[in-house]
């Protein structure tokens, strides 16, 4: 080796294979080979470069490009790009390796890429196939087996991989994890026994699914949920809630989810009770009698509403209230008018422990 820079070959020393050499051509660049076409290629401005092993790195017009192993970037000819294996980053032996900004450590790692830009992997095979797609990330032997023009894509673990060979934006995490869709995340291997079984946050209370802006969409369950302080559970397995179903804070089961406006209809009763938890409006049909509206049942909370629709024929009725309904500018009503609906809307005031009647419409 030449210690002023320049090239120095010394065709004696080939230990019986090739052409021995050890090059620094131009200045900066260091070739270490035993096949005289690694660096041959190299122009008199090109720099920082380090080409070690068997006909790697056949360059024209890189700067700062690494390539050590058998075959290591060896169709490479623009870009700046690190590779580290035997045939890793070496590409297609009927087209030369464009791409820029590169980065793979093992055998055959980025094989057979042509035009691809910024993609990083790891491992065995990891990228193999990929010639095109940009901005990959891949650890793990054979992850990202399956790209050849996918772009954006973070595959995770042995065998981590997609399903469509032009996948986007696609995250797979785990070994033999396969993400089929775009846009989408797996985690857990490819059979249920490797699957991710929990999900456990790292302090209590303080780690959100979505926020008020951003959304899930769907949430499908198969199994319980729990929830609230007082671990609230419903079981999906026995039922499924309708759109717009709402889960009361007492339901145990699927059964729990009931419609938005929850409606109670109640015909000719002497007293009616609403249950708070079950009741948002109350119809009291074809009253024939005298009645009662009791203090509500159930767990009531600090304005929460209750709507009464009561309709008797026949007669006048009169009506009898409980202790905790109070008349808040208009008066409880006594009697209800024969074939006239009434409509009465109540708010639940948890200071005074008083459901006050707010508004009240009679038929005309």
């Amino acid at each position: 080796m030449d210690f002023n820079g320049n090239d120095a070959t010394n065709s004696n020393n080939n230990n019986g294979g090739g052409d021995s050499s050890i090059r620094i051509k131009p200045i900066d660049n260091i070739i270490i080979s035993q096949e005289t076409t690694s660096g041959q290629s190299l122009p008199s401005n090109s720099s920082a470069n380090v080409v070690l092993g068997f006909a790697s790195g056949v360059l024209t017009t890189s700067n700062s490009n690494v390539f050590i192993g058998k075959n290591a970037g060896k169709n490479c000819v623009n870009g700046t790009n690190t590779s580290v294996g035997t045939s890793a980053l070496r590409g297609d032996a009927s087209a030369t390796v464009s791409g820029n900004g590169n980065s793979c450590l093992g055998q055959q790692a980025l094989q057979t890429v042509s035009s691809a830009d910024d993609n990083s992997c790891v491992g065995k095979q990891a990228m193999k196939n990929l010639t095109t797609g940009d901005s990959n990330v891949c650890f793990g032997k054979g992850s990202g087996l399956v790209l050849t023009a996918g772009s954006h894509n973070t595959l995770l673990g042995t065998g981590a991989n997609v399903s469509n060979l032009n996948a986007q934006y696609a995250i797979s995490i785990g070994a033999d994890s396969v993400v089929a869709e775009n846009n989408s995340c797996v985690v857990g291997g490819s059979t249920t026994g490797s699957r991710i079984n929990s999900i456990i946050t790292g302090v209590t209370n303080t780690c959100d699914l979505g926020n008020s802006s951003r959304k899930f969409k769907d949430i499908h369950l198969q199994g319980r949920l729990i929830c609230g302080s007082n671990n609230t559970v419903v079981n999906f397995s026995a039922g499924t809630p309708a759109i717009g179903d709402t889960l009361r804070a007492t339901s145990t089961t699927a059964g729990g989810f009931q419609p938005r406006i929850l409606v109670v209809e109640i015909t000719n009763q002497d007293t009616y009770t609403p249950n708070i938890n079950l009741t948002d409006q109350l119809n009291i049909v074809d009253q024939a009698q005298a009645f009662t509206i009791a203090n509500p049942s159930g767990s009531q909370s600090e304005a929460q509403r209750l709507t009464i629709r009561a309709k008797c024929a026949g007669t006048n009725r009169g009506i009898t209230w409980g202790n905790i309904y109070r008349a808040m500018g208009v008066a409880l009503p006594s009697t209800l008018l024969a074939n006239k609906t009434l409509y009465l809307g109540l708010i639940y005031n948890g200071d005074d422990t008083k459901w006050d009647l707010v508004s009240s419409s009679q038929q005309a």
